[in-house]
């Protein structure tokens, strides 16, 4: 999931440059820390969409390099705007609304907070049994 929302954040990023995206301001707008909470929410659980359900072709190797990967390009994306208004550039989510790109960083992070705890239930359930 974490690629589609990366790849629509650097279209937006270059897009937002391109237009000439003005100084950022001094006290941007993050996740609140009850946005925050809900991400990592595990007892309320979602179904992704289909078109970003885990299909299986992809070894844990490789999805962790994806992963890297994205992230790079982000990071990438991101510190090449430094001092520019960050704050500005908006991408829609589903179930959280328009947020800006340090929102969605925010989001993406407790996303994969999100993941870890469960890959460490997974992991205490196997050790355990």
């Amino acid at each position: 999931m974490e690629p589609l929302f990366v790849d629509a954040l650097i279209a937006k990023i270059a897009d937002a440059k391109a237009a000439g995206l003005g100084a950022e301001c001094d006290a941007p707008a993050l996740l609140s820390d009850q946005m925050k909470i809900v991400v990592e929410d595990r007892s309320a659980r979602r179904t992704a969409p289909d078109r970003v359900q885990p299909a299986g072709h992809m070894d844990a190797t490789v999805a962790l390099e994806a992963i890297s990967a994205t992230h790079a390009r982000l990071r990438d994306a991101i510190t090449s705007c430094d001092g520019l208004a960050l704050s500005d550039v908006t991408h829609d989510h589903r179930f959280f609304g328009t947020l800006n790109v340090y929102q969605w960083v925010d989001l993406i992070t407790g996303h994969e907070r999100r993941h870890l705890a469960q890959v460490r239930e997974i992991v205490s359930q196997v050790v355990n049994t």
